[in-house]
């Protein structure tokens, strides 16, 4: 698995539980358990709900660090 679990149980904390994840991911309670087991990888769509219901203190580049994340800058501009 490629999924910083570490980070991504904070994550879980921070929202109030698994419960309290599934909702505010809209997902269900079963998978938020199955990534935290890491029986299922988080994925980059989740990864990014993590972020955006955070405000950023969880960002999906940490999470899932394994991933090829764009950066500024990083796609060039037409000639």
């Amino acid at each position: 698995m490629n999924t910083n679990i570490e980070l991504l149980k904070q994550a879980v904390r921070h929202f109030g539980g698994q419960v309290a994840t599934s909702d505010r991911l809209g997902v269900s309670q079963a998978l938020v358990s199955k990534w935290v087991r890491e029986l299922t990888e988080l994925s980059a769509e989740h990864a990014m709900g993590i972020e955006r219901e955070s405000v950023g203190r969880y960002q999906a580049r940490q999470l899932r660090p394994d991933l090829p994340w764009p950066t500024v800058g990083s796609v060039s501009e037409a000639a």
